[in-house]
């Protein structure tokens, strides 16, 4: 008796899943050595671009429960990462990044670009803008396909 995983390894799709579950454990491999968190480096990412937002406004940009946003943001205004701003129109103190978090999220951002840069180079020069298009069309169809799947139902 063989596998399920055996016959799938001669499949395209076999493939895909092997290839993103490597990639997945290369992710994981980066973030125990990254000096940013990923729930920080996606508020910070978010933030990066000087434009001030609301708990609700990161909550449904981010795609996270504002219960998870008001935890994370918490932590970030903690270290010092982020603040809040003057209160707007509606009385409410949307947040910004620090420049100490601004400065932490460069950093971090530069050493995974690396990271990329020098993978890239397991790609020949003349295939790579093919590939990274081919790369993020695959992601972006990956991600419909189980958008359109909906959750389970047990």
């Amino acid at each position: 008796m063989t596998r399920v995983t055996d016959d799938m390894r001669e499949t395209p799709a076999g493939l895909a899943i092997i290839a993103i579950a490597m990639l997945e454990r290369a992710q994981r491999a980066a973030e125990d050595v990254a000096e940013v968190r990923v729930a920080d480096r996606r508020l910070l990412w978010l933030l990066s671009d000087g434009q001030p937002r609301t708990m609700r406004q990161i909550a449904e940009e981010l795609g996270l429960e504002q219960s998870t946003v008001n935890r994370q943001v918490n932590v970030a205004l903690g270290e010092g990462l982020l603040a809040r701003s003057d209160p707007d129109e509606h009385h409410a103190r949307p947040l910004v990044v620090t420049e100490a978090g601004l400065a932490l999220f460069a950093r971090s951002f530069e050493r995974h670009l690396g990271y990329v840069r020098q993978a890239l180079t397991a790609v020949p020069e003349q295939r790579r803008e093919r590939f990274l298009t081919d790369l993020v069309a695959f992601v972006d169809a990956y991600g419909t396909a189980i958008d359109e799947a909906g959750s389970p139902t047990a």
